[in-house]
């Protein structure tokens, strides 16, 4: 099934949809180490990957409709663009929580959040983004 909502409406669900990302990795990762599952501990764990996400992705353009034409352009966009912002948001973590980066935890992240991103704007593509064949 093929859904063709409006463009502030695609850009409104594209971003929600980025946000959803962060937060279940956020949940994931709470969960995994037994730690509280609050909202407010889970939106600290999830704000300075979210936060990287959403001033790099918006210098990177990972927001515009336009520049996601494809599923294999998708996936290089999302890699390239997570990796810039995966690695401020790791900066970003470690200056929040006054210590170094953890290489596991850095691994962990990067890799979590790729999937999780990948998976979710090729969906996005397939639903809302990719050309109707006729």
């Amino acid at each position: 099934m093929r859904v063709k909502p409006s463009r502030p409406v695609a850009q409104a669900l594209l971003v929600a949809g980025d946000v959803a990302v962060f937060l279940l990795f956020s949940v994931w990762g709470r969960a995994s180490h037994g730690l509280s599952l609050g909202a407010l501990e889970v939106l600290k764990t999830a704000f300075p990957f979210l936060a990287a996400w959403l001033v790099v992705g918006a210098a990177l353009k990972a927001f515009r409709l336009e520049a996601f034409r494809t599923a294999s352009g998708t996936v290089k966009r999302v890699t390239g663009i997570w990796l810039v912002a995966g690695v401020a948001g790791l900066v970003f973590r470690a200056l929040l929580v006054g210590h170094a980066i953890i290489p596991s935890f850095a691994v962990v992240t990067l890799i979590t959040v790729w999937v999780l991103m990948v998976v979710w704007r090729l969906v996005f593509w397939a639903l809302v983004l990719r050309p109707v064949r006729r």
